[in-house]
């Protein structure tokens, strides 16, 4: 077999329930092998990259090449948060994010921006509850 790509060590391998392997192969975007992290070892090659999953669980993924276009259009509604790498990065988007009836809706963002915390409302909760940015700001005079 020639060496993969990628090799991911150190995981709980489900496929949909558990199959007492730690270790997945990937070549060209395929699964070449499932094994033990011992054997994946003996997979790799000098340009294999190994990730260590630190236990976390890995199951088989959907993609799905399609989307309805009123639900799409939502799926992009608000602040685009792709370009978000870490916590101080969506932080800062919250911060000058329009806010609808209160909400803060975005799109985009991936979970990794939290650096292997647990999601939680602490991690963010002042940079959202910031007041909206205002463009001008007027005054009213009154009658006199």
């Amino acid at each position: 077999m020639p060496a993969p790509d990628l090799v991911l060590v150190n995981a709980r391998v489900r496929d949909p329930g558990p199959t007492g392997h730690t270790a997945v192969a990937v070549r060209d975007g395929l699964i070449t092998a499932l094994g033990t992290d011992a054997e994946a070892r003996d997979w790799t090659g000098p340009g294999t990259e190994t990730v260590d999953l630190a236990g976390a669980t890995l199951a088989p993924g959907l993609t799905d090449a399609h989307s309805h276009p009123v639900w799409g259009l939502e799926m992009f509604t608000g602040t685009d948060l792709s370009a978000v790498t870490d916590l101080e990065g969506l932080r800062a988007a919250l911060r000058t994010a329009e806010r609808r009836d209160g909400w803060v809706l975005g799109f985009g963002l991936d979970h990794n921006a939290f650096g292997g915390r647990p999601v939680h409302r602490d991690l963010i909760e002042d940079a959202s509850a910031a007041p909206p940015p205002t463009c001008a700001s007027t005054t009213a005079t009154p009658p006199s």
